[in-house]
């Protein structure tokens, strides 16, 4: 049997079982073919040998080319100055240098973390085709980030955060379609988000914090199903909460954390039913609180302080079973009411920071002050009575709930007339009036099976003073 020529092998691997058919039926025949066939099967062994011989030199002129692009990255960022620079620039094979991966003769990994890299990333970065991991943070790398890296079409990780990178981040990057993790905070990086990010499909993790961004969140990330952590923090955006980060299913983490987003909190949010971490603080949001948010059954960490947010908290936080620690200080009238369910489910919060609402009202000269003209927090209030005052209000708390700081005050008159000039004490404190010992009553406040009204001749009526120091 005659082997077809073919263009590249000289023999068509089609062809091959016939010539091999050839070979066993020729044992049984009675003329002998196996010249024929010895004439052909060298000829396709030889253009076999030939393309693999080819493939060889393809590997190693690409294999010459990553080592160009890695002598060009130890030029530019100090390679003799690195901490640890291990046969870089010898003769020894490139998979043995330090932080390199080589596999089927291509450098697929850079691992360069903390290597005190100074310099600027070299262009030449981008001709690492089969590249798939580049770690270089906390180096003291500067510049721009190369937008030749939106070559590198297999990139999986990206992290070149905690340097001193400047400039904007390129929008070339958007391109990396299997990106599953980009990380470039702690840098000094400014303008705006690049839109192009929310085509990462594969994205997981978008971490972007502490570096001087500007401009709104885009749109487009609410479209990255994979995303488990969205980190914006400690940068200067402004504009809203875009509602489509509501469609995040897979969401973990959302850190917004001091910026300058305004509006209100979109109640999408209620819809990330993975979510673990929502960070809003430090913003201008206003409104009050979604009742959605209730909804977030995997919350731990819910931080909206420092706002603009008013009303009390939903009803619907009682189903925030896991959550461990809640911050809502620091807005312009935002407290904890004073409900039963919303009390005990506070107590059972690890961590809580955030004021308490006021009585709804107290009557002053026969007229109702309502909050916060009844009560502020952090200010002082002047008790007189029995022969102490200046009892300090605490963050979460008003006058009637607890009282520390306590001091001695000359001898006052009681309404009755009898002079109370004596020092209260009990064990080595103050007996101090509870909330679950006192009431409103006009501008006074009665005490309720507190004791102190039976300590050593104290008046049952407190007078509340409102001379604020």
């Amino acid at each position: 049997m005659v082997c077809p020529r073919s263009r590249t092998f000289g023999c068509s691997p089609l062809h091959w079982p016939s010539i091999f058919s050839s070979l066993l039926i020729s044992r049984h025949a009675s003329k002998p073919v196996r010249p024929a066939v010895a004439r052909t099967l060298p000829t396709c062994l030889l253009a076999l040998a030939a393309a693999l011989g080819w493939a060889v030199e393809a590997s190693t002129q690409d294999l010459a080319s990553d080592k160009a692009a890695l002598e060009a990255l130890y030029t530019a960022t100090d390679g003799d100055n690195w901490k640890n620079n291990t046969y870089w620039l010898s003769s020894r094979p490139v998979g043995d240098w330090h932080g390199v991966t080589v596999e089927n003769g291509r450098v697929t990994k850079l691992s360069l973390h903390d290597n005190q890299l100074a310099g600027t990333i070299p262009s030449q970065l981008g001709s690492l085709t089969n590249l798939r991991e580049l770690w270089f943070s906390d180096n003291q790398l500067t510049g721009s980030i190369p937008a030749q890296l939106g070559n590198l079409g297999n990139l999986a990780a990206l992290d070149l955060a905690d340097n001193q990178l400047t400039g904007f981040i390129p929008t070339q990057l958007g391109s990396l379609g299997n990106l599953e993790g980009l990380l470039l905070y702690g840098n000094q990086l400014t303008g705006t988000i690049p839109t192009e990010l929310g085509n990462l499909a594969s994205l997981g993790y978008l971490n972007l914090h502490s570096n001087q961004l500007t401009g709104s969140i885009p749109t487009p990330l609410g479209g990255l199903a994979n995303l488990r952590e969205l980190l914006l923090s400690g940068n200067q955006l402004t504009g809203s909460i875009p509602n489509r980060l509501g469609n995040l299913a897979n969401l973990r983490k959302l850190n917004l954390l001091s910026n300058r987003l305004t509006g209100s909190i979109p109640s999408e949010l209620g819809n990330l039913a993975n979510l673990q971490e929502l960070l809003l603080s430090g913003n201008q949001l206003t409104g009050s609180i979604p009742n959605r948010l209730g909804g977030l059954a995997n919350l731990r960490v819910l931080g909206i302080s420092e706002n603009e947010l008013t009303g009390t908290l939903p009803q619907s936080f009682t189903n925030l079973g896991v959550l461990t620690h809640f911050y809502f200080h620091g807005n312009a009238g935002l407290c904890a009411q004073a409900d039963p369910a919303i009390r005990t489910w506070l107590d059972g919060v690890n961590t809580v920071r955030g004021p308490d609402c006021p009585p709804p009202s107290i009557r002053r000269n026969g007229q109702a002050l309502s909050h916060p003209a009844a009560y502020r927090r952090r200010r002082r209030v002047a008790i007189h009575a029995a022969g102490y005052q200046h009892c300090a209000v605490g963050e979460r708390v008003h006058p009637a709930i607890a009282w520390s700081e306590c001091r001695p005050v000359p001898r006052r008159q009681h309404r009755s007339g009898v002079g109370f000039n004596r020092d209260i004490r009990s064990a080595g404190r103050w007996r101090l009036p509870r909330v679950a010992d006192a009431e409103p009553i006009g501008v006074g406040v009665r005490l309720r099976d507190s004791g102190l009204h039976r300590a050593r001749g104290c008046p049952s009526r407190l007078r509340l003073d409102r001379r604020l120091r």
